[in-house]
This record gives structure tokens, sequence and C-alpha cells, in this order.
């Protein structure tokens, strides 16, 4: 959006239009698109790990989680909720 933003609406314009306007959406929706594709794709292959191995490697106790915070140990979503974990 911001893409179609500063193509559309450059200084001195009034108006757009209307054939600018449904090229750049189109634009702007295709690449929307693309990227929520590639996001599905990843939260199927998280989806199978979680199914397959029940917890990828990467987010087991000793490894770091975004590179930065250490993961010390592994609660279930049960435990989480009955123990009000969250809050």
């Amino acid at each position: 959006m911001r893409n179609v933003d500063t193509k559309l609406l450059a200084k001195n314009k009034e108006y757009i239009y209307q054939v600018d306007f449904i090229q750049s959406m189109n634009l702007a929706f295709k690449d929307l698109n693309e990227r929520l594709i590639d996001i599905t794709a990843k939260c199927d292959v998280f989806s199978l790990q979680i199914r397959q191995d029940r917890i990828p490697e990467y987010l087991k106790p000793g490894n770091y989680f975004l590179g930065q915070y250490l993961i010390t140990d592994i609660i279930s979503y049960g435990n989480i909720e009955s123990e009000k974990v969250y809050t």
C-alpha cells in the first residue's frame, strides 16, 4: 500500500485515474498474496514438524528462541491454561 500511495499520490496530484489505481492495487494485492502464500507454507511446515516430532529441535530446552531467549522448559498448552501461566 505504501508503494501505491507514493506512486499514485505524488505532489500536486488532485485525483487518480481509475486505470492507474486498478493497476497499482493489482500489484499490491499480488504482492500481498505472495507473502500470504509464503507465510502459509511456513506454517504448514511448522505444523507438520509439531505433528511428527511434537516439538522441533530448535524449540527444545537449551536452545535460544529468536537467537536471544534461552529455552529452559517446555510447558504444554493444557498447563498454560490450567495454571494461568500467561497472566
